[in-house]
């Protein structure tokens, strides 16, 4: 999906120069290649200046976490650029990252942990209206909280009936084809995204 040099001059050099700085096929096949996260940390930290924040002994959560911090970050930058009907195909774009934080929020309800940093990072800046997600400790709590959101209604079907038991891979997949249907009926809709 391009983004119109003449409309958004400003969006588009920023986005060619974040797009410069991404990981490449070849990064990614380095990092598939080390036998220890520790070796995996080094060459993050020598591709970026960012990931430099990383400790040596930084766990993969620790590295989640400064990697969604990135991608936050660039989130945040590109969306002071876009008018509001941009906007909202932006933030539907992004819904994944909101939609992955409400899959970790299932299953902290089904695991022993209590807290989950990784969900907080995203519910302080970007999916706000999901704050408290990341320490949830029961279904009506989850449900409390997913009650304004346009997930409530697939996902109150899975929760309310105490009497019968889902797979969290059932629940996954509901919440991803809603993503790819809403991505579609919106490219549909759109006269903007028919170009593409």
């Amino acid at each position: 999906m391009s983004i119109s040099a003449i409309k958004y001059p400003s969006i588009n050099a920023k986005l060619k120069g974040m797009y410069s700085k991404r990981l490449k096929n070849d990064d990614l096949q380095d990092l598939a290649k080390q036998n220890n996260l520790k070796s995996a940390v080094a060459i993050l930290k020598n591709k970026s200046s960012s990931l430099n924040v990383l400790s040596e002994d930084a766990d993969r959560e620790q590295i989640e976490k400064v990697l969604n911090g990135e991608i936050i970050y660039d989130i945040e930058k590109i969306v002071r650029y876009l008018d509001k009907n941009d906007t909202q195909i932006f933030n539907l774009l992004i819904s994944k990252y909101e939609i992955r934080c409400i899959k970790r929020a299932i299953k902290l309800l089904y695991s022993k942990n209590e807290y989950d940093e990784n969900i907080k990072i995203w519910t302080n800046t970007i999916f706000t209206d999901l704050k408290g997600l990341e320490s949830i400790k029961s279904i009506d709590e989850f449900l409390k909280i997913i009650n304004n959101t346009k997930y409530k209604k697939i996902l109150k079907k899975y929760f309310e009936n105490k009497n019968t038991e889902y797979s969290i891979f059932e629940i996954e997949n509901e919440l991803d084809k809603m993503y790819l249907k809403s991505i579609y009926n919106s490219a549909g809709n759109n006269k903007n995204l028919k170009k593409w």
